[in-house]
């Protein structure tokens, strides 16, 4: 049997462009450990709300997506 994946959110509203990349950066090994205590393929789920204004926060999030991509 499985374990059941945790369901983390993450809420950006608020935040400045750089204060959202150090929230990221900074919850980035929670999720890491979160994942590894799972099953394969270690994946976890993360909710990343960045609010609906002028898309700022979410193309700041997009981008450090693809940065940790490699």
């Amino acid at each position: 049997m499985k374990a059941q994946v945790e369901s983390i959110t993450i809420d950006l509203h608020g935040y400045t462009k750089e204060a959202a990349v150090e929230k990221l950066n900074a919850s980035l090994p929670s999720w890491i450990d979160t994942a590894m205590r799972g099953d394969y393929p270690f994946v976890v789920p993360v909710a990343i709300i960045c609010g609906a204004g002028g898309q700022v926060l979410s193309e700041v999030v997009e981008q450090w997506i693809r940065d940790m991509r490699g």
